[in-house]
């Protein structure tokens, strides 16, 4: 993984949100992977985020383990780009 992080002064629910609002190849609806990968984080992290940010309906579960912030209308891409350009 690059060493480069993505959004690294917000707070990890911001450095969430912020991912799934972006428009970049690597943006939208993420799956836990996805933000492990996008975000630099562990698997705990972000399903501990993840968790949060649903009870506060800031996001909605679209599937087995994919997130969008609430009211995206975009489709998870299963063969998205990667923050540091590879996909894991």
């Amino acid at each position: 993984m690059s060493s480069q992080k993505l959004y690294p002064n917000l707070p990890l629910k911001e450095r969430v949100l912020t991912l799934l609002k972006s428009q970049e190849a690597y943006g939208g609806p993420q799956s836990i992977n996805d933000l492990c990968n996008n975000l630099q984080i562990t698997n705990g992290s972000s399903r501990s985020v993840v968790i949060k940010l649903l009870k506060l309906g800031k996001i909605e579960r679209i599937g087995h383990g994919i997130y969008r912030n609430k009211g995206d209308t975009r489709k998870y891409q299963k063969n998205k780009s990667y923050f540091n350009g590879k996909q894991i």
